[in-house]
C-alpha cells in the first residue's frame, strides 16, 4: 500500500514538473527579459576591474551565471582575457562575465554531461558555447524561484492582491498563494495579499503563468487601517 502511494506521488511530482517546465518556455521571453533587467542593472554597479579581481581569486560562483549569460545572449564566446582569467561574451549583446579558469573548466565539464551546454573549441584558448532545450529549462526555473516585486518607488499607495480560485484549482492557487509570499508580499488575509509598490507587470504575468486571471484582482488603495504592521514588514517606519 505504502509502495503504490509513493509510486502515486511521484507521478504527481513529475506531472506537476512537466506543467512547470512547459509554463516556463511558454513565458520564456518574458522570463528572459526579466533576467536581462536584473543582469544589466548588476553591470552597471559593477567595475570589470572589480569583477575581474574577483574571477582571478576564483570568488564568483558561475554555474547560474554561465547558463543565464548563455540564455539572454546567445551563443557566448569564452577566451582568456588575463592570467588564470576567462571572459565570456554574448553574439547577440554586450553582456559579459568573467571567470576563473580552473572554475570555469569544472563547470564547463559538469554541464555539458548533465546536457545543459554545448562546447566548440575553436582555437587552443577560445571556446563557443551554446545553451541546450535542457539548460534553458534549469536557468528559467532558477530565475522564477528567485523572482521579487520590484522594490520600486514607493508612491504612497498600497496594491492589494485580491484572489478567489475556485476549489477545482486548489493546487494552482496554494502555488499562487506561496508564489506571492516568496515574492515578498505580506499576507494581509488568507487570499488578500499587501505590496507597496506598483507590482502590475508581476501580477499579470503571475495570472498569465497560472492561467487564472478571471480570479485575481489588483486594487490600488490609498490607506489601510491599522497598517502599522504592514509598514513594519516593508520597512517604511
Amino acid at each position: 500500500m505504502k509502495t503504490i502511494q509513493n509510486e502515486s506521488k511521484n507521478n504527481n511530482e513529475k506531472k506537476r514538473k512537466r506543467r512547470l517546465e512547459k509554463s516556463l518556455l511558454k513565458y520564456k521571453n518574458v522570463l528572459l527579459e526579466d533576467m536581462k533587467s536584473d543582469w544589466e542593472a548588476t553591470q552597471k554597479a559593477a567595475k570589470k576591474e572589480m569583477v575581474v579581481r574577483y574571477a582571478k581569486e576564483g570568488g564568483i560562483f558561475i554555474g547560474s551565471a554561465l547558463l543565464g549569460l548563455l540564455a539572454i545572449g546567445g551563443m557566448v564566446t569564452v577566451a582568456v582575457v588575463a592570467p588564470n582569467v576567462l571572459g565570456a561574451y554574448g553574439k547577440l549583446t554586450r553582456h559579459r562575465q568573467f571567470y576563473n579558469k580552473n572554475d570555469f573548466n569544472v563547470t564547463r565539464r559538469h554541464y555539458k554531461r548533465l546536457g545543459y551546454i554545448d562546447v566548440k573549441k575553436k582555437a587552443p584558448k577560445t571556446y563557443e558555447v551554446k545553451i541546450t532545450e535542457r539548460g534553458l529549462s534549469k536557468i528559467l526555473q532558477e530565475h522564477f524561484g528567485k523572482m521579487r516585486f520590484s522594490p520600486g518607488m514607493k508612491d504612497g499607495f498600497w496594491r492589494l492582491i485580491i484572489f478567489d480560485i475556485p476549489e477545482e484549482h486548489k493546487q494552482v492557487r496554494e502555488s499562487f498563494r506561496e508564489k506571492l509570499c516568496l515574492m515578498g508580499a505580506y499576507k494581509l488575509q488568507k487570499s488578500v495579499f499587501v505590496v507597496p509598490t506598483n507590482c502590475k507587470k508581476e501580477v499579470d504575468f503571475l495570472c498569465g503563468f497560472y492561467n487564472i486571471e478571471p480570479y485575481v484582482h489588483l486594487i490600488t488603495a490609498k490607506n489601510i487601517n491599522n497598517d502599522q504592521e504592514l509598514k513594519r514588514y516593508f520597512n517604511l517606519v
